[in-house]
């Protein structure tokens, strides 16, 4: 295979070969069997094709990819070459980032790294447009998006970003729906397109003779595809108080109702809303929809006499159209968590759950529970906030996310 045009990665091996021996360096050896001389022969290494060099270092967690970036402007230029971003896309990534905002900056959060089990403060979002009210609503593999009330003219925008490449566009102005149902984002990984679904009420003028009714409401849902770079309005969204972040499964997105005790799926092939009905079990609050391995779970507490008794995963059967209970946060663990109050909050993604307690502005204690292995694991203490944590979202970190 023929070398990259314009990176001249043929040194790269060399540069591979240099940083193993370097301690502290962003890339460390690990214990081999080969030989240290054998290993570590740069004649060896500037003998590597370039697309093995680039499936090498794809491999890399994101946080030592960065580290990387920062050797030389070779290495730089290579996180955005496409050759290389197209190595990212085949690569699996280590589990997703955690994003938690203090109240009224959703610029610079708060991350806690899965891979390293570390709490992080990083200004990911300081290159988004200069709204005040922009906060997150939707989030699909490396792509988050935001949404603001009111821009310059008075409506509502939202925007779509890579929080790791500062990659973002803002997408065109839609019809005014308020109050929002639901915000979610499908991709199409082979096609390398995404849908940003938008549920809500449209104010449609009113044409009747009564002066004092100025406007209606209506159910609207609105798709936009990024690569034609417009909206479409579809089918409304069955009336009801929804979860506002919608989860894609199976390349459908589910919102939870809790009028009706219904889920309530989007389909954007066909274009429209379905419900289905599934009640909960009595007395479950404060729970979260998360997506697994194409099932779906709901993650809550089962509260009896205004007392949260429990916290429990839910596991949606399709068979029976019916939630089961799947597991429990261990009692010793759960008395801990709720020592410093009920009103907790989850933030899910993929296999992943973390639970966490707010109390006098700081995280009093966070838990993460992986549903694939049904673990319950407490995570090290978070002191960078300042200020009450308000809003959470969850992402997969990936450079070759396009917004």
């Amino acid at each position: 295979m023929k070398n990259l045009p314009g990176l001249g990665l043929g040194t790269l091996g060399n540069d591979l070969a240099s940083l193993t021996v370097c301690g502290d360096s962003c890339l460390r050896s690990r214990e081999l069997s080969v030989e240290p001389e054998l290993l570590l022969d740069p004649t060896l290494w500037s003998q590597l094709p370039d697309f093995i060099i680039e499936k090498i270092i794809a491999r890399l967690p994101v946080t030592d990819l960065f580290r990387l970036r920062a050797v030389c402007r070779k290495w730089n230029s290579l996180m955005t070459h496409p050759g290389f971003l197209s190595s990212c896309s085949d690569t699996p990534q280590a589990g997703p980032w955690f994003l938690l905002f203090t109240r009224g900056d959703y610029r610079n959060g708060i991350i806690h790294n899965h891979s390293t089990n570390k709490w992080q403060r990083i200004p990911l979002f300081s290159h988004l447009p200069p709204y005040e009210s922009l906060y997150p609503c939707a989030a699909a593999k490396g792509l988050v998006c935001f949404i603001s009330r009111f821009n310059a003219l008075g409506s509502m925008t939202l925007v779509v970003c890579n929080p790791l490449t500062s990659s973002w566009r803002e997408l065109p102005p839609m019809m005014e729906i308020l109050p929002l149902y639901a915000v979610g984002i499908l991709l199409e990984s082979e096609r390398g397109i995404y849908h940003v679904v938008v549920s809500g009420l449209r104010r449609i003028p009113h044409t009747g003779r009564n002066p004092r009714e100025t406007c209606r409401l209506r159910p609207t849902t609105e798709v936009f595809t990024s690569t034609n770079n417009c909206w479409k309005t579809t089918g409304g969204m069955p009336p009801g108080s929804y979860h506002s972040l919608a989860v894609p499964c199976n390349g459908t997105l589910y919102s939870w109702c809790y009028v009706s005790d219904a889920l309530v799926a989007y389909n954007v092939a066909s274009a429209c809303w379905t419900q289905i009905y599934a009640r909960m079990p009595r007395f479950f609050e404060g729970h979260r929809l998360v997506e697994c391995d194409g099932q779906l779970f709901m993650v809550g507490g089962l509260n009896k006499d205004n007392v949260t008794k429990g916290i429990y995963v839910l596991e949606f059967q399709w068979d029976n159209m019916e939630w089961i209970k799947v597991d429990r946060m261990p009692k010793l663990l759960c008395e801990q968590f709720l020592r410093y109050g009920t009103d907790f909050r989850c933030v899910g993604y993929s296999d992943l759950v973390l639970l966490y307690v707010v109390r006098y502005r700081r995280i009093r204690l966070a838990v993460l529970y992986d549903l694939t292995k049904k673990l319950w694991r407490r995570l090290p203490p978070c002191s960078l906030a300042e200020e009450r944590l308000i809003h959470g979202i969850a992402f997969e970190p990936r450079l070759d996310a396009m917004a």
